[in-house]
């Protein structure tokens, strides 16, 4: 029950839907019933707990630290922070869901699909903050607010 900065369950969940081409021992096929197990609680609370205070809730969180990149006018790091934000963010919301991890591609589109329950306006609220984030735009941190408000709520 170890939580990491985003990805946490990543391999559990390519684990769970891999095909092996070739398991001749069974090794394989053990660790994918394994991976069959629900998603622990443990793990849940663990996950949140580790990463939410990493968005805004520290002195270095991600928030801060995309608001230094925007005073500087710094694209490149302001991309490079949200990134790692929102590696935090959608562990939380996967974590929250007791849905592992499904990887970095498509996440929006995973978390509709997988997730029964997400904060409101989220779809809208990330490609807000992606498009505002691209050019180190001001409304960069308005976004942000939003999305990680309403992340909050929906927490509570």
């Amino acid at each position: 029950h170890r939580p990491s900065e985003g990805y946490t369950t990543c391999f559990w969940h390519t684990i769970r839907h891999s095909r092996p081409l070739h398991d001749p021992t069974g090794w394989f096929a053990a660790l994918q019933a394994t991976a069959r197990a629900p998603y622990p609680e443990p793990l849940r609370q663990a996950i949140i707990a580790y990463n939410h205070p990493l968005l805004r809730g520290i002195i270095p969180s991600y928030y801060v630290q995309v608001a230094k990149a925007v005073g500087r006018g710094d694209a490149v790091s302001v991309n490079h922070r949200l990134a790692a934000l929102l590696a935090s963010y959608f562990d939380i919301l996967f974590a929250a869901n007791r849905v592992p991890h499904p990887g970095e591609k498509r996440l929006v589109e995973r978390a509709l699909a997988l997730c029964p329950s997400l904060p409101e306006g989220f779809a809208g609220d990330v490609a807000a903050v992606l498009v505002a984030g691209g050019s180190a735009s001001p409304e960069t941190l308005a976004h942000l607010t939003r999305l990680l408000d309403r992340l909050d709520a929906w927490l509570a």
